[in-house]
């Protein structure tokens, strides 16, 4: 006890201190620094951990207001773009209000604002993710917008699925969706694919198209161009009120469009092939053939508008010839409804001649009698020779019966006419070609048809032969005519077309061949063109040189036509040689 209670003596630290501390140098009033003891060190380690804490805490608590506040934000787009979308629904449903472009803001799916920083997160869970996306896209007619769209209406590029995942089947609203788009991407695509004609393309020297030709075709191509494209700009406004409301109404107010632009898709579809059809003939294996039926079927027409009694204006483009397969050849008058084209106004003649004529061509006789149609049709005598037909034969005391039929043949006979005027007896020649059929065929009657009677149609053009100094020719025709059939052909004809014919025959040719008329300049029309007897002596030098293959020299191109009938009757030389030759010697002048 009293060992416990003694105290230890308590030493000066400065005296004991001083002569070690002045032995090191270091100054005697210096004060020794104390150790701290365990506790202190503890109570320290608590304060910075409470510190840390705290801090920490506070931060948590930063992060969590943000992403709260985010979160709030995004629900407010949310609703806000719903109410927006439902209010416009409703506005275009009632009156629809011209697109508006406005500035998108350009937010990329996965996303996550926070302040001063963006982080980007594609693996952020799916029910995070924003349903909507703010995209511009290019309509059908190359107009941009703004779009909010759907995570499932984005395109497959930018929504990769994952490996293995199941293929989601469309929703019906998206169905009907992608149906629209379809719809107007189909029809801008197709009338952006119709380019005009282009001389360049078909053909090169002579056998290409006339410049006023290709004129006239795009002109009438971009006239029906100009109808689709408001047709299709129609079918995309109807497009996009049916993409935004998805209703049956507004769904099948675009498909009703869908058919009229169908329709026009069409009709534009066939005025390019057609006539893409007849120019491409100009670069293949019947471009000679072609261009020279062009030559002989411009040179109708200036012989004809030349020898008018006045001037008048000249019609434009120039006819034009084709070849299809056919029993005999036509022709599609200038102005005239086509079928092949939508009944669409053909802005030029067409003369369109079958494959066997081209290569025979001492049988083309049949392209002046198809210009005749389009002169006829061009001097406006459509709709007056009927009438002057049927008060000359109200004059013979023909009955109203054979007053009709005759005045329905007014456009054949007509044709049959100008032909013989223009190539001469060259024309019955290559008549018999067309006409000359079995005994059945040859004499059939058809009331109401537009094509006379073919055993009849030889003895009108010869009727006119006699009337232009060729009564021989004439007389030779009728009688070789008459040994091909039987006299029972004849006998089967109506009544009212045997009573009369070689007076009715004649009447007829003097009032559309021996009439003047306002439409020729007060002139007749044999007066206008007219094969003469020392033009058949012309005929017969070109049909030696012909068959020579000499240069027949400045002859009038129709009258290639009976040089080639004259070689073959003669037998001047081969069918060959004559057709290298007519072909060479009209192409190559």
């Amino acid at each position: 006890m009293a060992r416990a209670l003694r105290r230890k003596p308590v030493r000066s630290r400065g005296r004991s201190r001083a002569p070690r501390a002045r032995l090191r140098g270091i100054p005697a009033n210096t004060p020794r620094p104390v150790s701290p003891s365990a506790s202190s060190r503890a109570r320290a380690r608590r304060t910075a951990a409470t510190r840390i804490s705290a801090l920490a805490r506070r931060r948590r608590a930063q992060r969590l207001r943000h992403r709260q506040e985010a979160l709030r934000k995004r629900s407010r787009l949310r609703a806000a773009v719903a109410k927006a979308a439902r209010r416009k629904a409703r506005t275009r449903s009632l009156s629809p209000r011209p697109l508006v472009r406005r500035r998108p803001k350009r937010r990329p799916i996965h996303v996550i604002r926070k302040p001063r920083r963006i982080i980007v997160r594609p693996d952020y869970p799916w029910w995070k993710r924003p349903t909507y996306q703010t995209v511009i896209i290019t309509d059908p007619l190359g107009r941009r917008r703004v779009v909010r769209r759907r995570r499932d209406d984005l395109p497959a590029d930018r929504k990769p699925a994952a490996a293995g995942a199941p293929v989601r089947s469309p929703r019906a609203r998206d169905v009907s969706r992608r149906w629209v788009r379809s719809q107007i991407a189909n029809a801008q695509r197709h009338l952006t694919r119709l380019t005009p004609f282009r001389r360049q393309d078909y053909g090169v020297g002579l056998a290409r198209p006339k410049e006023a030709n290709i004129r006239a075709a795009n002109d009438l191509l971009k006239r029906e161009r100009d109808k689709q494209k408001r047709r299709v700009e129609r079918l995309a406004q109807l497009g996009r009120r049916a993409e935004a409301t998805s209703s049956t109404p507004a769904l099948s107010a675009f498909a009703r469009m869908k058919d009229d632009v169908t329709r026009g898709t069409r009709s534009t579809e066939a005025i390019w092939h057609f006539y893409d059809d007849i120019f491409g003939q100009r670069r293949g294996a019947l471009a000679d053939q072609l261009a020279a039926m062009d030559r002989i079927a411009l040179d109708c027409y200036q012989t004809s508008f030349m020898g008018l009694g006045r001037a008048r204006s000249l019609p434009t483009p120039p006819p034009m010839a084709y070849s299809q397969p056919a029993v005999g050849p036509a022709t599609y008058r200038r102005n005239v409804p086509v079928p092949r084209i939508g009944r669409q106004a053909n802005p030029f003649p067409l003369v369109r001649l079958p494959f066997h004529r081209l290569m025979n061509p001492w049988s083309l006789g049949a392209v002046p009698h198809e210009i005749g149609h389009n002169l006829h049709a061009d001097l406006n005598l459509w709709k007056i020779t009927p009438g002057l037909i049927r008060a000359r034969l109200a004059d013979l005391g023909r009955s109203p019966t054979a007053q009709r039929t005759w005045s329905l043949w007014h456009k054949e006979i007509y044709a049959d006419l100008i032909g013989v005027l223009l190539i001469g007896p060259y024309y019955v020649e290559s008549l018999f070609d067309v006409v000359g059929k079995s005994p059945t065929r040859v004499a059939r009657f058809r009331s109401g048809a537009v094509h006379p009677t073919s055993y009849l149609r030889p003895f009108i053009s010869t009727a006119l032969l006699r009337r232009i100094g060729f009564p021989t020719r004439a007389d030779a025709y009728d009688e070789g005519w008459r040994r091909i059939y039987s006299p029972g052909v004849a006998a089967r004809l109506p009544a009212h077309l045997r009573k009369g014919f070689r007076q009715t025959a004649a009447a007829i040719v003097d009032v559309l061949c021996f009439k003047p008329m306002d439409a020729y300049g007060g002139k007749a029309l044999s007066q206008v063109v007219r094969f003469r007897p020392q033009d058949l002596i012309t005929v017969r030098e070109m049909a030696q040189r012909l068959a020579s293959g000499t240069n027949p020299g400045i002859a009038p191109e129709r009258f290639f036509i009976g040089a080639a009938r004259e070689a073959m009757d003669q037998r001047l030389a081969t069918p060959e040689q004559i057709t290298r030759n007519f072909y060479t010697a009209l192409t190559g002048r």
